[in-house]
């Protein structure tokens, strides 16, 4: 599941959602950005939980420096 301010992006297997993000994120005019925090729902966990995980992850993006897809594994 990934974060984008200010919607989800809609559930998606992780190799489909980084291709995803990296094309949005290519997308972009020139002055604009692109940050998104990205994550996979674990076993046990509410949707809200795994919401918060991404938009924790999406404003550490925001946080260094911007123009960045942050998710659980790495850093783009």
């Amino acid at each position: 599941m990934g974060k984008s301010s200010p919607s989800p992006f809609p559930v998606v297997p992780t190799d489909d959602a980084t291709t995803i993000l990296s094309l949005l994120a290519e997308a972009m005019p020139d002055g604009q950005t692109f940050s998104a925090g990205h994550t996979t729902m674990q076993a046990g966990e509410s949707v809200a939980d795994t919401l918060d995980r991404a938009d924790t992850l999406l404003y550490t993006a925001k946080r260094r420096g911007r123009d960045r897809i942050i998710t659980d594994h790495h850093t783009r």
